[in-house]
């Protein structure tokens, strides 16, 4: 099924650079009427083409790649997936537009604008198609946190599950405060997954305190204590543990591996 790679962007994380500013794919099980939204930020030193291909992707020396396209095909759900370039291939965590208010809602618009253009399958699929988009996970691997957090507060666009990949390495503070905001909706009832997969070394004191918050804040709430998967031991979750709708462990894959690694698994274990 088709890929499209969009640069030129007006509303792009940071506009005239010279390389692709979002790619977008449609999955063979797409159905315009009812569809979710996959929403995934690389880390440092990628980009989206990248991120989206298949090992060992399209640089040569290879650089890691989260193989996002089959792992979503493979899943067989209809969502649409979306990349949102930040610093091509740089180490560094600023979102630029894509930290400001309502901008990821202003480059998902321009970018549905183009899609609705450009595939005629697609012609229904312009700004108007919003509506029928009825689930949105963000993922944010490594360096991509900031990003990830200001498009989670800000970016015009209600995030229902938002995941993090070793990621967790600042920026603690305003993840604390979206938590106890997010535990406050569940117990007004609403629908969300929050899950932090991390390993040993930068992310996991971090990942440990968040924890430790959230245990507290759903005793707060009077929220079940089993709603919450939360494990320092290192070890692969389980297709049951990835479907609480909170998840914070400790997993034994190497930290270029995440993407490839989880996402099909946070696919299958969504309600997208």
């Amino acid at each position: 099924m088709p890929t499209f790679v969009y640069s030129g962007l007006a509303h792009a994380a940071f506009p005239g650079t010279g390389h692709p500013d979002a790619l977008v794919h449609v999955p063979a099980a797409f159905d315009a009427q009812r569809f979710g939204l996959l929403i995934y930020l690389h880390g440092f030193d990628n980009c989206i083409e990248n991120a989206a291909a298949p090992p060992p992707g399209i640089h040569d020396p290879p650089h890691p790649t989260a193989d996002l396209i089959t792992q979503l095909e493979d899943s067989g759900k209809s969502v649409l997936l979306f990349l949102p370039e930040t610093k091509y291939h740089e180490q560094s965590r600023d979102p630029g537009a894509l930290g400001q208010e309502g901008g990821l809602l202003r480059l998902l618009t321009e970018v549905l604008g183009k899609l609705g253009q450009d595939w005629p399958a697609a012609a229904d699929l312009g700004p108007s198609a919003m509506p029928r988009m009825h689930r949105v996970m963000l993922c944010s691997h490594s360096g991509a946190y900031r990003a990830a957090i200001r498009m989670a507060q800000h970016g015009g666009i209600a995030i229902d599950e938002l995941c993090l990949l070793d990621s967790l390495y600042k920026d603690v503070e305003e993840y604390q405060a979206l938590l106890v905001q997010r535990v406050a909706q569940q117990k007004a009832g609403a629908a969300l997954r929050f899950v932090n997969l991390y390993r040993a070394g930068g992310t996991a004191a971090h990942s440990v305190a968040q924890g430790e918050l959230l245990r507290a804040l759903l005793s707060q709430h009077d929220l079940p204590e089993d709603s919450l998967c939360f494990d320092d031991h290192e070890s692969e979750p389980s297709d049951e543990e990835l479907a609480h709708p909170w998840v914070i462990k400790r997993v034994p894959t190497a930290h270029s591996d995440f993407g490839r690694t989880y996402i099909g698994r946070l696919l299958r274990t969504s309600r997208l």
